[in-house]
């Protein structure tokens, strides 16, 4: 079941999470959705913490990484736009599911 309104949001969701591990499918998902070669390599090497807030409706995650810091903001349910890495914005929306934010791509009608 998906979570599309902020007073259904989980307490525990709000924190600071520290990457873990590289799976190796990451450089082909990066390559698959158009990130050049040199900046896979950079984004993979990366070990990130990402910060999760809630605001009234508003989710911002921040990633902070030894060579820079990326916000972004939204609100469940409701579609927005991000660059991914490509230099190019891309429509995604955002949903809490079975304990996960799950964040997909918006195909263009």
């Amino acid at each position: 079941k998906s979570i599309t309104r902020m007073d259904q949001l989980p307490g525990t969701l709000r924190r600071t999470y520290d990457f873990v591990s590289n799976d190796m499918h990451v450089d082909e998902y990066l390559s698959d959705i158009g990130v050049g070669f040199l900046e896979r390599k950079k984004m993979i090497a990366m070990h990130p913490r990402l910060t999760v807030n809630v605001d009234g409706d508003t989710i911002t995650t921040k990633t902070v990484t030894s060579l820079e810091t990326k916000e972004v903001t939204f609100t469940l349910g409701q579609e927005y736009e991000e660059d991914p890495g490509t230099g190019s914005n891309v429509k995604y929306v955002t949903v809490f599911e079975d304990g996960y934010l799950i964040t997909k791509e918006v195909d263009e009608p």
